[in-house]
């Protein structure tokens, strides 16, 4: 588990194995009075050889979400997956529109 904060508020990372979902995940939730709040979610299907992000609280510091992003990507799948299987590509037209 790591530790982000942005001001006074504290995030922490999760990573784990999901056995019903057949894949990996990364959670960022935050600490409150009320208890950890859930806040956002980078998952990696093994079936779809595919990574996904979820997340359930806006807004969200840009920081903090791309510090959890780059912690994800280095965490999340494990290292004996494809990694060019979750590389974003970008088309860009000719104009460069």
């Amino acid at each position: 588990m790591s530790t982000l904060s942005n001001g006074s508020i504290k995030y922490t990372t999760t990573v784990g194995s999901d056995v019903t979902r057949d894949g990996f995940y990364a959670e960022l939730c935050r600490a409150s009075d009320a208890g950890t709040v859930f806040v956002a979610e980078a998952f990696w299907s093994d079936e779809t050889l595919s990574f996904s992000v979820t997340v359930s609280e806006n807004p969200v510091p840009f920081s903090v979400l791309e510090a959890f992003l780059a912690e994800a990507r280095l965490r999340v799948p494990p290292s004996n997956s494809p990694q060019e299987s979750n590389v974003f590509t970008h088309d860009v037209d000719a104009s460069g529109a």
